[in-house]
């Protein structure tokens, strides 16, 4: 009986430990009661190859960036992160297996996905799991999708208000619209034309991966508009620009977004005929010193808008975690009290649908070079 008795105690003891441990798994990795700091796993789902891998890789250095940052603070913090990098081509459908391996096997929390289709089709993962997602797209009504959504960079809604101004003091009553055939591209034209004054004549679409777009630009140019509206990721300006000119169309405004700010463009903008290129005016984010300044440091490059919101969104999480732990509704409500933060951009202040409001203003190219629009131009 003694030994009975004796294995009974053993066994409760293992029961003990086995069920203690279990209720110490948060986010997929064990908080032992004698370990100083734990790992928080974060899921970012992003285009690391394909047309369009630039704006992964912009997001990876971002999100590389802050994580260093916040894991040298790793015994203050009592946590480490641990980053899941998953390349979705910029595929909607590779997106949707990835986070759903990525909650349900790794357990993750908290995710950054690109570009909008990824977004779009990952939605009502994000909100039926209740995780938290911060999304790499300006898409205008992305945020309406979950209370689980947030974004730190301007939405395409600003900038097309700012194009919107702009258009109004040059008198440019009709444009012909040239846009990517996705949830972005048709969701920005479509406010675009729901809240200018003047007439948008003709809307014609391209798809991501098109390298020819003399078609839809002999139809808008046929139309005869006062203006070109183009929105894209970059991917397609260059040639779009070089065909413009092709078709006698440098003769006219062009109000796009910002796209411009990416590489493709970047890379040409010195070699186009100028008189051309400084008829161009498009949106771009207003990013802190101190950001910049880090960022020429470690890459020998100004800072853009992937990396900057790749960073806000790491910095930003990682201090509701400090603050809150792993309780999503009180990280959630907690990121909504966020007013004029300060990180990769000027400021960010959450608005109650989970989306931002950040600095942002009008740039035009000058001598091949990217500047900011002044008030007499």
């Amino acid at each position: 009986m003694k030994e009975l008795r004796s294995g009974a105690k053993i066994y409760l003891a293992i029961l003990f430990v086995t069920v203690i441990s279990f209720l110490t798994v948060t986010n997929g990795e064990c908080m032992g009661s004698h370990d100083k700091t734990f790992t928080v796993k974060i899921g970012v789902i992003i285009p690391l190859t394909g047309p369009i891998s630039f704006v992964g890789q912009f997001i990876k250095e971002g999100v590389e960036l802050a994580k260093n940052e916040v894991n040298a603070k790793n015994s203050e913090n009592g946590f480490r992160l641990e980053i899941l990098y998953s390349d979705n081509k910029g595929l909607p459908k590779d997106s949707v297996s990835i986070i759903q391996r990525n909650t349900h096997l790794d357990k993750v929390k908290f995710f950054l996905v690109s570009p909008t289709p990824a977004c779009m089709a990952v939605a009502p993962i994000v909100d039926k799991m209740k995780v938290i997602m911060f999304v790499g797209s300006t898409h205008p009504y992305i945020t309406d999708k979950s209370e689980y959504i947030f974004r730190t960079c301007a939405s395409n809604a600003e900038e097309n208000e700012f194009l919107i101004k702009y258009a109004a003091t040059k008198g440019i009553r009709s444009v012909g619209a040239l846009f990517v055939q996705d949830d972005f591209g048709q969701s920005a034209v479509k406010y675009f034309k729901d809240h200018f004054t003047g007439e948008v004549l003709i809307e014609e679409p391209y798809r991501m991966r098109d390298t020819a777009f003399r078609h839809q630009l002999l139809k808008i140019k046929q139309c005869d508009p006062e203006a070109v509206l183009i929105h894209g990721y970059g991917f397609a300006f260059p040639i779009i620009l070089k065909q413009m000119l092709e078709l006698g169309m440098d003769d006219r405004p062009i109000l796009s977004d910002l796209g411009f700010t990416n590489p493709p463009v970047q890379n040409i903008i010195k070699i186009l005929p100028q008189d051309f290129m400084k008829r161009i005016t498009f949106s771009a984010p207003s990013f802190s010193q101190r950001f910049t300044d880090v960022i020429e440091k470690k890459y020998s490059k100004k800072p853009n808008l992937a990396q900057a919101y790749a960073y806000d969104f790491i910095k930003i999480i990682s201090s509701e975690i400090k603050k809150n732990g792993f309780d999503i509704e009180k990280i959630k409500k907690s990121i909504l009290q966020i007013k004029n933060y300060s990180g990769a951009f000027e400021k960010i202040t959450f608005l109650p649908n989970g989306d931002s409001r950040s600095i942002i203003k009008l740039m035009k190219i000058e001598n091949g070079e990217i500047v900011p629009l002044r008030q007499r131009d």
